[in-house]
């Protein structure tokens, strides 16, 4: 089916950022004025809390600020006025502060470094922070980040890396055109959106200052106070400046040294009473169950014993829709534990009465998260908290139909979901719809797995001619980065799978599904590396002579080439 009959959204472009500047490793961004160095100065707008009462009389009746100067204010002194003192202005309880907005100019204003550095950090706090927290975690990315930051140089380094890569992408998005890609050698695949590499990507200013906060982290892990709370919030940061620079190796090397400095600590007493760095553990934490399941996706193994119990983890209620989240993420890592301990095993006849009663433990505990999750879901009111419940309805979706077909053999199986797959795509497409009408341009790049991975198993499991194409025109307009999940090379696998598997069929109307010799199993693909992944090794793994004959095992290599 060719892009012309398939519905492709426009994609958001970013707002300019600014031009004509060039960053060197030791030197800020050089432009025609110096100025250029560092963002336009922020308009800073009056909190909302009640109007000073404690200036002079006189300056009150001009209705100017006053120093507060006494006996009398220099404002007065200076214009020749006799300032007439101060009325008796019974206390009052100070307003509470915006802790956001406060957050926000402190790192522009406090935070060392030179002017380069500050405007990473600037970049970081505006646009990276925001963007990284998605849905979710923004009190985290936006304040406890920030703040760690003013006193740990492995964290505030790593700041100015991530900022400085992140305004990186965004700029080539932005001075590039967006081009139109097509694996090469396939003439029937669809036009696939890619933003054309630029010069200097690699950002050399980023990967020095990613340098320092390694070194810096290393010096601090020899000391004894709060190390391991520094050393888990660096490694989380340091999995996204990989994830950012599109390499997947170290970012999960990153993710396996975090949890085995988390493990270690978990069997040690706390030497201190609770305090704020055990907080931060707790908020971090989350982020590496998380990372668990980008890992089991990809392809890692876990070797560690999962921390908690599916019955342990669905409370009697939700309190809030980040409570739910991370609710869903222990059930879904369990469930792919479950999920891979069969994938072979299920072939061989191997599939124990202990592997049969964990399947339908989780499917209890998944019904009783989504019963749980209605409720909260009733009362979510805003655009942000809709869209959170959407992206965790997917991913509802997704686990619970692989984990109730975890012990089956054929492909055929997941054609009984068909209704639940649509839903799931409904959802997406009406994700996209919300993020265009946003008045700021959506994220390219996000830490954690949203849609994008969940539909790219609709999109190579449903066999529906009409809702796959669905979901590919969902990745092939989304153009993000989740994680290590890009959008883009998404689509193009997944398409690639379907032309596979509906090569025999007469018409894709979606009164014809490819039959169970033609399709695919299972599908390992490299996901490239680099900011901008353009060639992919695809092994596809199929069963051609029927269930019970041989595996035929079978590679290619497709590359998204600008026409």
């Amino acid at each position: 089916m060719g892009a012309d009959k398939i519905k492709i959204l426009p994609i958001r472009r970013p707002p300019p950022l600014l031009a004509k500047s060039t960053r060197s490793p030791a030197s800020s961004s050089t432009s025609e004025s110096s100025e250029d160095a560092l963002p336009a100065p922020v308009k800073k707008t009056r909190l909302g809390k009640p109007k000073v009462k404690t200036g002079c009389k006189t300056c009150k009746i001009r209705r100017v600020k006053c120093d507060e100067t006494k006996p009398a204010c220099d404002r007065c002194t200076r214009t020749g006025r006799t300032c007439d003192g101060y009325a008796d202005v019974p206390p009052e309880k100070p307003a509470r502060p915006d802790t956001r907005t406060v957050a926000f100019f402190r790192s522009i204003d406090t935070m060392q470094g030179d002017r380069t550095e500050r405007r990473a950090l600037d970049f970081f706090t505006k646009w990276t922070a925001p963007q990284l927290a998605s849905f979710f975690d923004r009190n985290i990315w936006q304040q406890m980040v920030v703040q760690i930051g003013f006193s740990e140089p492995a964290i505030r380094h790593a700041m100015i890396a991530l900022g400085s890569l992140s305004e990186s992408r965004e700029k080539s998005i932005v001075a590039s055109p967006l081009r139109r890609t097509i694996p090469i050698g396939d003439p029937l695949a669809s036009k696939i959106p890619q933003f054309v590499t630029v010069e200097g990507q690699d950002d050399p200013f980023a990967l020095i200052h990613y340098n320092k906060a390694i070194a810096h982290l290393a010096q601090r892990m020899r000391q004894a106070d709060n190390a391991t709370d520094i050393a888990l919030l660096s490694c989380v940061l340091f999995v996204c400046i990989e994830m950012l620079r599109g390499e997947h190796g170290p970012a999960m090397e990153h993710f396996k040294a975090g949890m085995h400095i988390a493990l270690g600590a978990a069997k040690q007493k706390p030497r201190t009473p609770y305090n704020r760095m055990q907080s931060t553990r707790e908020q971090v934490m989350p982020f590496f169950y998380r990372l668990e399941l980008l890992a089991m996706l990809t392809g890692l193994e876990s070797h560690w014993k999962y921390p908690v119990e599916a019955i342990e983890v669905v409370p009697e209620t939700f309190e809030t829709i980040r409570e739910a989240r991370d609710s869903l993420v222990h059930l879904m890592n369990l469930s792919m534990r479950h999920i891979r301990s069969l994938r072979l095993r299920r072939f061989e006849a191997d599939v124990k009465d202990e592997d049969l009663a964990t399947q339908h433990s989780l499917l209890a505990c998944l019904s009783s998260w989504k019963s749980t999750f209605e409720a909260v879901q009733k009362g979510c009111f805003s655009p942000v908290e809709q869209r959170s419940a959407h992206i965790l309805e997917i991913h509802y979706i997704t686990t619970i139909t692989w984990v109730a077909r975890s012990d089956a053999i054929s492909e055929s199986s997941t054609d009984i979901y068909l209704e639940d797959f649509e839903r799931a795509v409904s959802l997406a497409e009406t994700l996209q719809v919300a993020a265009l009408a946003e008045e700021t341009h959506s994220s390219t790049f996000v830490f954690d797995m949203e849609f994008v991975p969940h539909i790219y198993l609709i999109a190579t499991k449903c066999r529906h001619p009409l809702v796959r194409r669905r979901a590919i025109a969902v990745l092939r307009s989304s153009f993000r980065r989740e994680g290590l999940w890009d959008s883009n090379s998404s689509a193009a696998v997944a398409e690639r799978i379907m032309q596979r598997e509906e090569a025999g069929l007469d018409v894709a109307d979606g009164t014809e599904w490819p039959g169970e010799s033609a399709r695919i199993h299972n599908v390992f693909f490299d996901m490239g590396s680099g900011i901008n992944p353009h060639m992919h090794q695809l092994t596809y793994f199929s069963k051609p002579d029927g269930l019970q004959g041989g595996w035929t095992i079978e590679q290619e290599t497709i590359v998204l080439q600008p026409e």
